[in-house]
């Protein structure tokens, strides 16, 4: 093409020699006695061949700005994002804040220390957790132990007596609530409207009777609207009688540290902060080390904005997550709500919530009669979502339609078709064999973000779970989930403006053909374990049989499954090799980056091929605006999965952790007969399961425990265990019943 410009490194190619990029023009040699005429001919040439060359140059330096942020926006490819072991206790005084999107279990950083009691036999903490605020810290961990903790925060179990934790989710409270309240009776104070909860920490500013004091720290009880009583934080759950009025004020900083400690006080009130109130008694034999490792699993940010519903709650879609981030003022990049692309945003976030079966299924059988499921040892969770297939399932249940999780047991569990609702009242049982097929959101986000790395860097991190982009372009921060655009904007030659640059296959040193990499695994006690290596044996065949791995890391993403899925994605999207740059005029507006669009180029023989849309950036070429397109070949083949491609991961039973062990039975009477026995475990949602015969095996698939048991005879052993998916059984129980 004649007069056309093309880059060569660092310098460009012209018909008359080479024109260095930083200005500095070679030409042709010129004979002597050339005309005038010539000389001013060949003068305005070379100032022509200056100035392509400078517009050219800029153009360059445009383009490697765009393949920088394009890197970035594709960061989720990148081997190694950081993966930090965030289970272990930080003591740093400068330790970088973190916010906790989904679940994950997370260590805590010191804040506070301090010795009280008789040659400091107690140890006060504060540990902060995640920025705030968050939905629920659903346990706590001293090493790889549970610590089973009461309603009042005492431990009970192997703690009992020596340890204390309280909980702070970090919701944060603009003003404290003060009032005037007056004596009703006994233990009752009336204040009309006062605004406290049950729960919360108050101290009197004034006082003028018996069994209150000012500069005491009290708890919150059975608060109506207009009354409350009111209990010492040391012995929270025995009310107080009080004698006259007086005056309160609410304080939000931990009742139990500022009573206990001299350095903790009320104006300490780790507002918006997630964390926990620890105290510890010394016991060598409990704590070998003085303090152990202490961590918690927590639900992270319970205010994640959806525009679908217009609501703000907790949320792992992995879209909504990242938008979240976008828009904290302060500890992210401050993006204001209306900068956010909403049709794009519910784009994504709908790709993110879709549900994709598993290789998880087993055969089940109904009884109508109590709406139960029955399928022997499911491991099954509340709130897991199924889907049925059938000759004829029971009646009202259908095929291809999401079913969740409810009162799930060790073998049976029932159905809702909703999230935590009232179960399907089953008419009958059906016929044939049935089986169900556990499925997950397509992208769910469940980690720490470290909010001291690079604002970009977060964000890309934010966007790995789920293959995606956040790009800015035409005046919105458009975030895209992985997905196939069905393309139905056309780019032809017409809209072309400039040169066209192709490259038509990969190098070979930016090829891979298997992809192995880590997830984060709960039943590996929240550690990175390795996923099942994806590949292609038409890429290795391609690549002459030599393996040629890239190792990735995805610490957002605690489903073997979805890892396995986020890998299929990145090689495929790898081994595309047809990459478009293109110079188009105003008429390409419509391109945006994240989507799909056709090319047709003659002479390269495309005929409205697929290409994704990675980058966009406006341009003026001879003094007209255009648009730079940046384009990588695509198809829906990229994104197809089933779940047979699945492979299990299974996780060596020496690997799991002893902190995932359920709470030991105990039982309510232990003796005597005869006797009606309760059997309870501290551990939430365990399942308890006794028998009268003393094998480990008979035990666990002996009885599950529903209600008191009546011992049948004199003398009666009872053997019990208590079980839950994920965790360790607990250790064996027994107690003889006699006489």
């Amino acid at each position: 093409m004649a007069g056309a410009l093309v880059a060569l490194g660092g310098a460009l190619w012209t018909g008359g020699g080479l024109t260095a990029l930083g200005g500095a023009v070679v030409s042709s040699t010129i004979s002597l006695g050339i005309s005038a005429y010539q000389k001013n001919r060949q003068k305005k040439a070379a100032l022509n061949v200056a100035r392509q060359a400078k517009k050219a140059q800029a153009k360059a330096l445009r383009r490697l700005q765009q393949q920088q942020q394009k890197i970035k926006a594709s960061n989720f490819e990148v081997p190694f994002l950081s993966q930090a072991d965030n289970t272990l206790m930080i003591r740093n005084p400068i330790a970088s804040r973190r916010m906790v999107y989904g679940r994950t279990r997370i260590g805590g950083v010191w804040v506070f220390y301090e010795k009280t009691g008789a040659s400091g036999e107690y140890r006060h903490l504060i540990l902060a957790l995640s920025e705030g605020p968050c939905e629920e810290i659903e346990s706590v961990y001293f090493d790889d132990t549970i610590v089973e903790l009461g309603a009042d925060g005492n431990a009970t179990g192997t703690y009992a007596g020596y340890a204390r934790v309280i909980k702070h989710l970090g919701d944060t409270v603009s003003s404290e609530i003060t009032g005037t309240f007056t004596w009703a009776s006994g233990e009752t104070l009336d204040c009309v409207a006062h605004g406290l909860s049950d729960g919360d920490h108050v101290r009197l500013t004034t006082y003028g009777g018996a069994g209150l004091a000012t500069a005491t720290s009290y708890i919150v009880l059975n608060s109506t609207a207009d009354s409350f009583k009111l209990a010492l934080y040391a012995t929270p759950t025995t009310p107080i009688t009080a004698s006259a009025g007086g005056t309160f004020q609410r304080y939000i900083a931990d009742g139990y540290a500022v009573s206990e400690c001299a350095n903790w006080t009320e104006t300490h009130r780790l507002n918006g902060i997630c964390y926990i109130y620890v105290r510890i008694k010394n016991n060598l034999d409990l704590f070998p080390n003085v303090l152990p490792q202490i961590s918690a699993v927590i639900k992270g940010r319970s205010d994640i904005s959806d525009p679908r519903t217009g609501t703000d709650a907790y949320s792992t879609n992995s879209a909504l997550c990242l938008s979240h981030y976008l828009q904290q003022p302060i500890i992210g990049p401050g993006v204001d709500t209306y900068d956010i692309h909403p049709d794009e945003l519910i784009n994504a976030a709908n790709t993110c919530d879709e549900n994709v079966l598993t290789s998880t299924s087993a055969s089940f059988v109904s009884a109508f009669a109590t709406d139960l499921i029955t399928s022997d040892g499911h491991g099954l969770a509340d709130g897991n979502i199924l889907f049925l297939t059938g000759s004829d399932l029971p009646d009202p249940l259908a095929a291809d339609t999401a079913y969740y999780v409810v009162s799930a047991a060790t073998d049976t569990f029932k159905l809702s078709e909703t999230s935590g609702g009232s179960e399907v009242t089953l008419t009958d049982d059906g016929t044939g064999t049935h089986t169900w097929r556990l499925s997950e959101k397509r992208y769910a986000t469940n980690g720490v973000l470290q909010l001291a790395n690079d604002v970009e860097d977060n964000r890309n991190a934010l966007a790995s779970p789920m293959g995606g982009t956040a790009v800015y372009t035409n005046g919105y921060w458009v975030i895209s989930a992985a997905e196939y655009f069905t393309p139905t904007f056309l780019v032809d030659e017409d809209m072309i403006v400039g040169e066209i640059e192709l490259r038509n296959e990969i190098p070979r040193r930016d090829r891979f053909n298997l992809i192995k990499g880590t997830y984060v695994a709960e039943e590996n006690n929240w550690q990175p374990f390795g996923f099942p290596a994806v590949t292609n044996a038409q890429y290795l065949a391609d690549d002459g049989s030599k393996t040629i791995m890239q190792e990735v890391q995805f610490p957002f993403t605690t489903s073997p499954a979805t890892a396995q899925r986020i890998a299929k994605l990145t090689l495929e999207r790898s081994r595309r090799g047809v990459s478009l740059q293109l110079n188009c005029s105003l008429r390409a507006f419509p391109v945006q980056a994240g989507k799909t669009c056709l090319v047709s180029i003659s002479r390269y023989g495309f005929v409205r091929k697929a290409f994704e849309v990675t980058s966009t950036s406006f341009a003026i070429e001879d003094g007209k605006p255009t648009i730079e397109v940046s384009l990588r070949e695509a198809d829906a083949d990229i994104y197809d999965w089933d779940y047979s491609e699945e492979v299990p991961v299974n996780i060596p039973a020496s690997l799991i952790k002893p902190g995932t062990k359920v709470a030991d039975v105990v039982a309510d009477p232990t003796s005597g007969y005869p006797a009606d026995v309760a059997l309870t475990t501290a551990t939430a949602s365990a399942i308890i399961r006794y028998s009268f015969t003393e094998t480990p095996s008979t035990i666990a698939s002996g009885t599950e425990y529903t209600g008191l048991i009546t011992v049948p005879s004199d003398p009666t052993t009872i053997y019990a265990k208590a079980f839950l998916t994920g965790y360790q059984s607990s250790d064996a129980f027994s107690a003889t019943y006699s006489t």
